[in-house]
């Protein structure tokens, strides 16, 4: 009897194991996909395994295609998006072994596959990786835009995003998903496998990470479905315990339009494009606003500092990078003053600022009045003194450019005029120009390139 027993125990246990186990008794794997290009593609796939950064499907036929469908939110065709490692078994035991793999850690709900373009860049982080995350697992999820009813969802469920790029540890897996998302597990290339009810994978839209694509009232590709960009300003501002328009209210009450003292914030860089005449800035911004700015470093700020600071802020001060992502937080009404270094052309890059902007409207009005160095004395490369004179037009220049400026000099007195012109518009509230949508800002980038190819200026290269 006993050895009947065991016996039956030692095939149970073989069959569980999957050495005895009969197709017919595993579950397939299903796939949805919309779109009809690898650029548009959106895929839901259902009970798959995900490890190592590669999706397994079981098919029972071996010769079953497999969708082509970018793992990256940042879904435009460039080196950039990559294409999601999908693989298909139809050997019973070979799967079950996947399954014994996975079983060691636990079933996720909903997934999303994510291969990231710059994780180490707050703005990255936020608009190509979190906010499109987000919104894919609100759509797929049925998760509601209510901040309190999207909490709930994510504790009623297990979520979870898998890293497929194989950039290892960063800001993002750090800081922003450990604070903002808690509740959703970062799994990453060399972890272990897992299983998953519903994985999501591409964003259906065309498009550039900076929005370049229709349609042109709010940039869709950033922000799909167009109110993504504010419905994560409430959850986060819910997370974080930030009532809005609270202190909004406050701060106008001991104040008068045209005569109110604004909150300044000046962010000061820890590395690079850092001010090198930050006292002298300091200085001015205090004799124009009446008050002594806040200097901070982002850096060294939690993220819930950042986003508390940013909502306490009117008017905010900045080299332009990757602080910009603080504008999500900014209250009702406040206005950016983006620092550019000299040949670095507002033109190129401030389409940043405009498509945030523009996906906060009409509920969050912001100004925006940048300022460009103009003058290359005072400033300073990584390897050396900015060339005296100096021009850079292609776009490679532009970028690189961009990447080397180690300090920035600011002319004092243009500045300070500048601000006075800032702070007239603040005071002027909801009197800003309205943000340029993507296909306006295009048709003047165009024209400023051409202008710039047919100038024959002999000064000297800024960088090649």
């Amino acid at each position: 009897m006993l050895c009947w027993v065991l016996a039956v125990t030692s095939a149970a246990l073989s069959f569980l194991r999957g050495k005895q186990l009969p197709v017919r008794l595993l579950k397939e794997s299903r796939v949805t996909c919309y779109g009809n290009s690898t650029e548009t593609r959106q895929c839901i796939f259902r009970d798959v395994i995900v490890e190592n950064g590669v999706i397994w499907l079981y098919k029972t036929h071996p010769d079953a295609g497999i969708p082509r469908v970018l793992c990256s939110q940042v879904n435009q065709p460039s080196s950039f998006a990559r294409e999601c490692e999908i693989r298909i078994v139809s050997d019973a035991r070979k799967y079950a072994r996947l399954l014994r793999k996975a079983s060691k850690s636990f079933l996720l709900d909903v997934g999303v596959a994510l291969s990231r373009l710059n994780p180490s860049n707050v703005y990255h982080a936020i608009f190509e990786d979190l906010i499109p995350t987000i919104a894919m697992m609100r759509k797929v999820g049925n998760v509601s835009v209510d901040p309190t009813a999207m909490s709930n969802a994510l504790r009623q469920r297990r979520w979870g995003v898998f890293i497929t790029d194989n950039e290892g540890d960063s800001l993002l897996d750090g800081e922003i998903w450990r604070q903002i998302l808690p509740e959703v597990a970062m799994v990453h290339p060399l972890g272990r496998a897992h299983r998953v009810r519903k994985l999501i994978a591409g964003t259906q839209v065309s498009c550039a990470h900076w929005g370049h694509c229709q349609p042109t009232d709010r940039p869709s590709g950033l922000f799909n479905p167009p109110d993504a960009a504010l419905s994560f300003r409430r959850f986060v501002f819910h997370r974080f315990g930030i009532e809005e328009g609270v202190e909004e209210t406050a701060h106008a009450s001991t104040s008068t339009v045209g005569l109110g003292v604004p909150r300044v914030t000046l962010v000061q860089r820890s590395s690079t494009r850092r001010l090198q005449n930050l006292g002298e800035i300091v200085e001015a911004l205090t004799a124009v606003s009446g008050a002594s700015p806040r200097v901070v470093d982002m850096s060294n700020l939690s993220v819930r500092e950042q986003v508390g600071l940013a909502h306490d802020t009117d008017i905010y001060v900045l080299v332009h990078g990757g602080a910009l992502a603080n504008l999500l937080w900014l209250p009702e009404g406040a206005m950016i003053v983006d620092i550019y270094p000299y040949g670095f052309y507002i033109s190129h890059h401030s389409g940043i600022v405009h498509w945030i902007r523009k996906a906060l409207e009409p509920d969050l009005g912001l100004g925006h009045h940048p300022f460009q160095v103009n003058f290359s004395e005072g400033q300073v490369l990584l390897d050396g003194p900015l060339p005296a004179g100096c021009v850079c037009r292609s776009l490679e220049c532009q970028i690189h450019l961009f990447a080397t400026v180690a300090s920035i000099t600011v002319a004092v007195d243009a500045f300070k005029n500048h601000m006075k012109d800032a702070l007239l518009l603040w005071r002027m509230k909801r009197k800003y120009a309205a943000a340029t949508t993507p296909a306006e800002f295009m048709k003047l980038q165009a024209q400023i390139v051409e202008t710039r190819t047919m100038a024959r200026d002999p000064a000297p290269l800024c960088a090649r």
